[in-house]
């Protein structure tokens, strides 16, 4: 249910009417038969029960109006933001293109998975393709939008301040959506695909270059809230395999395997995954959806700058220069 689209809910409202309009018609020829009416009484029954369904129909509809608004107004919207087209991802494409085919990855990574275990796959789609745009605020600080052998702008500033642009991007992507109008539904993917995680890579550098003297998780986490459920989740298991895939050098699918494993451990044990209610074959199932959908699209990738130490061993850092 939850996986229809707008074409799929407008069939299923359109044939749940028709069966109750038919079922109740029937009844009254039956109710007509039994009372051995003529032609004339028939025909009162028929007329008496189609003015019924109408009136419970109008009945239904006028009360739930807001909802069935909503849901129309929602989807509509889901449908328009799934073009790739919008001006928020046109903008994002222009200013910051590895950040765009990253989320355009994500997406169908979370979007796969998402039918695996019954979710709603347009809105994890959608969510997907919009969970980074804050990153057009200042692109080149994350290691995507970096071409060549250029130099990361983080390589003169203190870990402190390099920690809190990457995580201002949560605060800055909230603040785009809602003026491009992008519905709750959707914001909802840019703070919760980061949670409350800790950006590990400059946690780290602050750490060495004091000592480990005054430096504190705290200060080093995004805001939150963590996933509050199975869609958002998934874009954030998304996000991590996504990018740890792309530093793989032989993505067989005994090494992405490992991968998919090791990302998806580290954000259970940091309790990311608390709030989502993903069972246990919900969390199986995509790590299958994951591997399969990477072995298929892994080959056309070209890897980010690899750091010296084996990919599991980093993923932690998924995040850092992210």
């Amino acid at each position: 249910m939850r996986s229809l689209g707008p074409t799929g809910y407008a069939a299923l409202l359109i044939t749940s009417l028709t069966i109750v309009v038919s079922l109740v018609v029937l009844a009254g020829y039956f109710l007509g038969q039994s009372l051995q009416l003529d032609v004339l009484g028939m025909s009162g029954v028929l007329v008496l029960s189609s003015l019924i369904v109408s009136l419970v129909l109008a009945a239904m509809f006028l009360t739930g109006s807001t909802v069935v608004q909503n849901l129309i107004r929602t989807y509509r919207s889901l449908f328009r933001l799934e073009s790739l087209s919008h001006p928020l991802l046109t903008r994002l494409q222009k200013e910051a293109p590895g950040t765009y085919h990253h989320s355009i990855a994500v997406a169908h990574l979370a979007y796969e998975a998402a039918r695996e275990i019954g979710a709603n796959a347009v809105l994890t789609r959608v969510g997907g393709y919009y969970h980074d745009i804050g990153k057009v605020k200042n692109p080149t600080y994350f290691i995507e939008n970096l071409v060549g052998k250029a130099k990361s702008p983080h390589a003169s500033i203190a870990p402190q301040e390099s920690a809190g642009i990457i995580i201002k991007h949560i605060i800055d992507g909230m603040d785009l959506a809602r003026q491009y109008q992008i519905p709750k539904e959707v914001i909802q993917f840019i703070p919760e695909h980061a949670g409350t995680t800790l950006v590990y890579f400059f946690y780290q550098k602050a750490k060495q270059l004091q000592g480990g003297r005054g430096v504190y998780k705290r200060d080093f986490r995004y805001p939150g809230p963590k996933p509050m459920r199975k869609e958002t989740a998934l874009v954030m298991l998304a996000d991590a395999v996504e990018s740890l895939a792309r530093a793989v050098k032989q993505p067989t699918k005994a090494r992405l395997a490992e991968m998919v494993d090791e990302a998806v451990r580290i954000k259970h044990a940091d309790r990311q995954l608390d709030l989502a209610d993903l069972s246990d074959e919900d969390v199986a199932a995509i790590k299958e959806s994951f591997i399969r959908t990477l072995q298929s699209m892994h080959h056309q990738r070209i890897a980010y700058p690899n750091p010296a130490q084996p990919i599991v061993k980093h993923a932690r850092h998924a995040h850092a220069p992210r």
